[in-house]
């Protein structure tokens, strides 16, 4: 029996690619995103999560195999507060009793390489990891106002503008780790992981380099071993595998798959 598979962020970047290599494997691949694909719906919002999740049951009412949570974005405001969180954890929580009728069961985070550049704020963090959507919606509201304070008086950190999406990132890896090892999830029989993609040649990543002073920062914040950026069907190769059978041992890890990014900052710092 073909493999079932629901992808978010289908539409776009490294959520279709890995939709289409899927497909071209055979699997049987739900495809949702934003206004396209075989369940449309806004993640950023309760309503859209609950919308897709009802979507899922009935297109695939036995059950499911797989979810792999791509939908997300790069910008750092209250649309990514909700949706880079959120849109991820409300989706598998509501999909869980889907995933529990197959007999390999696999679940599949995106977080990102700004997981680990001490770019988060911690209050929103906790936000997160509480389930409070309003508060984290406000915080991240707070964030963002100071960023444009700092911008009109010409004193803007750079890490302030990213604070929003890291503290999204920091929180899908710390839920990642904790679900994964819990009676729900691996205690069930479902195996929970993420991946942590660096500078991934997406459109949208393509766009930033556009800007002579975003492709500075791409740069500074994204340092290379390889001596070159992602592309998205690497990081589809990834996701696959521990989307799959063939994954049956690892649990809870976040995987950085970022051209030796996580090596050069951090060293051996952490062991």
């Amino acid at each position: 029996m073909s493999t079932t598979l629901l992808i978010t962020g289908a539409a776009n970047g490294i959520g279709r690619t890995t939709a289409d290599l899927a497909q071209a494997r055979g699997m049987r691949v739900i495809r949702s995103d934003l206004r396209e694909g075989d369940v449309a719906a806004d993640l950023a919002t309760p309503e859209g999560r609950a919308t897709l999740v009802a979507g899922v049951q009935a297109i695939a009412p036995n059950g499911i195999d797989g979810v792999i949570t791509c939908a997300g974005l790069l910008t750092s405001d209250t649309t990514s507060a909700s949706l880079n969180y959120f849109g991820s954890v409300d989706v598998l929580e509501g999909l869980r009793p889907l995933l529990l009728k197959s007999a390999t069961p696999r679940a599949v985070l995106v977080s990102s390489r700004m997981a680990y550049a001490g770019a988060e704020d911690s209050a929103l963090v906790e936000f997160y990891l509480a389930g409070n959507e309003t508060a984290a919606r406000a915080r991240a509201g707070d964030l963002a106002a100071r960023v444009a304070a700092q911008t009109e008086s010409r004193l803007v950190n750079q890490r302030t503008p990213v604070a929003i999406y890291a503290s999204s990132k920091v929180a899908i890896a710390r839920w990642t780790r904790r679900a994964a090892v819990s009676p729900d999830w691996s205690g069930s029989g479902i195996i929970v992981n993420a991946v942590a993609p660096g500078f991934i040649e997406t459109a949208a990543g393509l766009s930033l380099l556009e800007h002579p002073v975003r492709q500075q920062v791409v740069r500074d914040m994204h340092p290379q071993s390889i001596g070159r950026y992602g592309r998205p069907e690497e990081v589809a190769e990834l996701l696959l595998w521990l989307a799959s059978p063939a994954n049956s041992l690892m649990v809870g890890q976040v995987l950085c798959i970022d051209g030796g990014t996580e090596a050069l900052e951090r060293g051996d710092s952490h062991w």
